[in-house]
């Protein structure tokens, strides 16, 4: 079961990075203009509901990983081992933070009277969302699983 919720894992962040980067490309190129396409919405929305999809497999993960065990009886270990702490408690609590950011991007694009300003919220919310996970992916080991 791990390996297929590890697998799961992978494919979601794929399609994650692919669904919000499109979503910010789509937003630069119109952040000026008056027109926001119901695809623009339908990327910004699969990348909600990816992302959202994705925490709660990587939660799943964290816990059947041993993550979670480790951190909570053995925190100072944790906490000393920079590899350690990095997966077992930087990578998850990273990526909450720019899950809820991308999540008040989202709301505020929905709630958002103008194209123009649809754009905007679009761009920098999911922008700043996909730098903060984008800086916590554990490349080597996501790259070395895959190989």
């Amino acid at each position: 079961m791990e390996i297929f919720v590890k697998h799961l894992h992978s494919f979601l962040a794929y399609l994650f990075l692919v669904s919000t980067t499109v979503s910010v490309i789509y937003a630069v190129s119109n952040y000026k203009k008056d027109e926001y396409s119901s695809t623009q919405f339908s990327l910004a929305q699969l990348a909600f509901i990816a992302s959202h999809v994705q925490l709660l497999v990587g939660l799943v993960l964290w816990y059947l990983n041993g993550w979670s065990t480790q951190l909570f009886s053995n925190t100072a270990i944790v906490m000393k081992d920079s590899g350690l702490r990095s997966l077992a408690l930087e990578h998850p609590l990273i990526n909450i933070i720019a899950i809820v950011i991308l999540s008040i991007g989202y709301i505020k694009v929905k709630k958002a009277s103008t194209a123009i300003k649809k754009n905007k919220f679009n761009f920098w919310f999911y922008l700043v969302a996909i730098v903060l996970i984008l800086s916590k992916i554990p490349w080597q080991r996501w790259i070395y699983d895959h190989m």
